[in-house]
């Protein structure tokens, strides 16, 4: 077996390294963790033990100069220093593991792939959904008719704290590259975002937490429309119940039926005998059986992420081999960051906004801008 040398890039306490990378690459006998580089040294010291490194760098560049990697990952869960960790790491020819979200905005996104494209090396990102094969069962279910055409896709993030723009770009990312997933591009976004009640203004754009960029709003609605019909809706906000679990999830809405996924992998998948779900005692969700499907990874969902991680990393050396695209793509996730960045372009004009976006950088830094009366780049940082 080929064992790829890899080199894992963290930041402790700026996005340390995401749900456990530097553990899942130190678990990986495809891997020989040649190098982790973190400017915390009580961090690396802690990242290295985790991932069985060989040496320690204060500074990814001098480990990406130093070491001849195969693969980098970029572990940090906070956004602001993807762009600069990506375009270092394909630079060098290394092939790209990313913590999502991939970047912040989509011109940070074009110049990443338009970079990869150059160094003819394949990126992936942490969309852990894909890695479980259930989900290309049900792809199949739907096309099949299971549950009649397919009209709508109804996605919650986990409308906790961080429910509106927080979520959205931090958990709405996992909603939306699973609708297209299952719905293909989308055509067009319509959105309304509200803070306390009202309509979003300029005034209340803020800077995200973990590095996610300018965020807007405590209640999001976006609406997507996909090809033949299918609409997608992805909703978030604080809920205030005393549920102990969170919203994060997903329903696929046909003429005959529903099919409900609720949080990640393949453990709990569910069914409605009807195309909307009614008050009623006799209105049940009921487990969705996969015939011969077994449950996908451990049953500790901390170790079940590890074990995600592992089949996209493993899918990416694959693709990186075959010369074909990742089943976790960076453009797949490009796509993800353009639904975001549609619907604050969509609240702000007040009309629906088709794909692809023309202007490509963040519609905040711009709304943000004007109002202040300088340029964009410079206007709330």
């Amino acid at each position: 077996m080929r064992r790829y040398r890899a080199g894992i890039v963290g930041h402790t306490g700026a996005g340390d390294y995401g749900h456990d990378l530097d553990l899942t690459c130190g678990r990986m006998a495809e891997l020989e963790v040649v190098g982790v580089a973190d400017p915390d040294p009580a961090g690396r010291a802690a990242a290295a033990a985790r991932s069985g490194a060989a040496r320690t760098y204060a500074s990814y560049a001098e480990m990406l100069d130093r070491e001849r990697l195969d693969l980098v990952v970029v572990a940090p869960r906070f956004v602001g220093e993807h762009e600069a960790l990506l375009l270092a790491a394909v630079g060098a020819g290394a092939h790209v593991y990313c913590e999502k979200p991939l970047v912040r905005t989509l011109a940070e996104a074009d110049r990443v792939l338009a970079a990869a494209e150059r160094a003819g090396v394949k990126v992936a990102v942490a969309h852990i959904c894909r890695a479980f094969k259930a989900m290309e069962r049900i792809r199949a279910l739907v096309a099949a008719g299971e549950i009649g055409p397919l009209r709508r896709i109804q996605g919650l993030g986990k409308c906790d704290r961080r429910g509106g723009g927080q979520d959205l770009a931090v958990l709405g990312t996992h909603i939306l590259d699973m609708m297209c997933f299952f719905a293909g591009a989308p055509l067009w976004a319509h959105a309304h975002i509200s803070q306390a009640g009202r309509d979003v203004v300029a005034e209340d754009i803020r800077e995200g937490d973990e590095g996610v960029g300018l965020v807007a709003g405590d209640h999001i609605t976006s609406h997507y429309a996909f090809q033949g019909g299918v609409v997608g809706a992805f909703e978030s906000f604080s809920a205030q119940d005393s549920a102990p679990t969170s919203y994060f999830s997903l329903r696929l809405e046909g003429t005959t039926g529903t099919i409900g996924i609720k949080s990640f992998g393949d453990r709990q998948l569910f069914r409605h005998r009807r195309a909307a779900q009614l008050p009623g005692l006799d209105e049940r969700w009921e487990p969705l059986v996969l015939e011969g499907h077994e449950p996908e990874g451990p049953d500790d969902s901390n170790e079940r992420y590890i074990w995600a991680h592992h089949q996209l990393i493993r899918d990416l050396l694959r693709s990186a081999e075959a010369g074909t695209e990742p089943v976790a793509s960076a453009r797949a996730s490009a796509a993800s960051i353009e639904m975001i960045m549609a619907a604050y372009e969509s609240h702000f004009a007040g009309r629906r906004i088709p794909f692809p976006l023309a202007d490509r950088e963040h519609p905040l830094e711009r709304i943000a801008g004007e109002r202040l009366g300088a340029p964009a780049s410079g206007a709330v940082r």
